[in-house]
């Protein structure tokens, strides 16, 4: 149970978290016209209340994904066995990561493609999904072999 508890706190709170708190950090740094040591920390904290935002909406998608990875992981640990499953749920999360950024960027409505958006959005998808299979093969004797 300590595990899945795990799972859904890695899918809902912390990699959505990370992922809106980078970009909106990162947005802030490059939207600025004046850059110096002292922003960097100071666009921060805004970054990482705004993350919170982030994650709120990504939640509509990220619930009910890691539920039904989390009960498919649980319920059938075989499937860690398999390379090709672990190199597929990898692919899927990256792609479900970069259709986040997809959304995202059309909710901004700028007119542009925001790239690093798309970047980051991929980036944890691929993350989520290796820490997920780490997290689920972890205690099950050499799932990885």
């Amino acid at each position: 149970m300590s595990r899945f508890i795990k799972h859904i706190a890695l899918w809902l709170l912390l990699v959505p978290w990370l992922a809106s708190s980078l970009w909106f950090w990162l947005d802030g740094l490059m939207s600025s016209r004046e850059f110096h040591a002292g922003m960097i920390v100071g666009v921060l904290p805004f970054a990482m209340a705004y993350g919170v935002v982030g994650m709120l909406l990504c939640m509509a998608v990220t619930f009910p994904l890691g539920l039904v990875s989390g009960i498919m992981f649980a319920r059938s640990p075989e499937w860690l066995h398999r390379p090709d499953f672990r190199r597929g749920f990898t692919v899927s999360a990256a792609a479900v990561g970069l259709g986040m950024g997809t959304y995202g960027n059309t909710l901004l409505n700028t007119g542009r493609v925001e790239y690093l958006l798309l970047m980051i959005g991929f980036a944890a998808g691929t993350v989520l999904a290796l820490l997920t299979l780490r997290l689920w093969q972890k205690g099950n004797g050499g799932a990885s072999k």
